[in-house]
């Protein structure tokens, strides 16, 4: 292995272990905004890792910088020498992405199901990539007993979402006064259903007060996110 891809491998895992270790911790204080970072970092450096093995450029020529999150994305799902992502991975990074960037420049509420989702299928995909792009089991870095843990792990997507549905319709109930909760709450949804519908961009204050406005209304989740109903775990 080229020293390069192994030292990012080593310091993507490092991150890796760290967005596990926050995400098990005892205590809620910055827990969700630290887990998604981490594991977001993890997968930038696992990719730039898995270019760099593959014998391909993490930088353009001349330039000082390495290749940003979405450009190595595209790089391992489009570029034939090195490619080692399918289209359903990449979407599972590019959620992760889009999820760490609302928690890092606003506000996001995700509620401890959604958490535990994009946590574990994480952990799950890293794993799978350290295989097929490595050929080494994630359990040679840390013990196997080393995963996301969650006291009421999710059973079934739809019902997850169904909860986190219910909570934002009471929070944007008349005389809540709860709206900037509510959009919290809502931002994480309408980040996966754009991420799903190719947008990258951090939904704005505007469209997620239609949001609202329209759950208010009393439209279902299916209708306002058709394309997370359609994911299943």
């Amino acid at each position: 292995m080229r020293k390069e891809a192994k030292l990012l491998l080593e310091r993507s895992i490092d991150s890796l272990v760290l967005s596990i270790e926050r995400f098990n911790c005892p205590w809620d204080r910055g827990r969700q905004e630290v887990t998604l970072l981490l594991l977001d970092r993890a997968f930038e450096l696992l990719l730039k890792a898995a270019i760099r093995h593959r014998g391909g450029r993490i930088r353009e020529r001349g330039e000082k910088e390495t290749f940003g999150h979405d450009k190595c994305v595209r790089v391992c799902l489009s570029d034939k020498k090195v490619q080692c992502l399918s289209n359903e991975q990449a979407l599972t990074i590019q959620i992760i992405n889009s999820l760490r960037d609302a928690a890092q420049h606003y506000m996001l509420d995700v509620s401890e199901q959604q958490l535990y989702v994009y946590a574990q299928s994480g952990v799950t995909l890293f794993g799978d990539l350290v295989t097929s792009v490595f050929g080494l089991a994630l359990t040679a870095f840390f013990p196997d007993r080393v995963l996301p843990v969650s006291s009421s792990p999710p059973q079934n997507l739809h019902a997850v979402v169904e909860a986190e549905f219910a909570d934002i319709k009471r929070l944007v109930a008349p005389g809540a006064r709860k709206h900037i909760d509510a959009r919290a709450k809502v931002r994480s949804l309408a980040v996966v259903e754009a991420s799903l519908n190719g947008v990258r961009s951090q939904p704005g204050e505007g469209e997620l007060n239609r949001i609202l406005a329209d759950i208010r209304d009393g439209k279902g989740w299916q209708d306002l996110f058709p394309g997370v109903a359609s994911l299943e775990l």
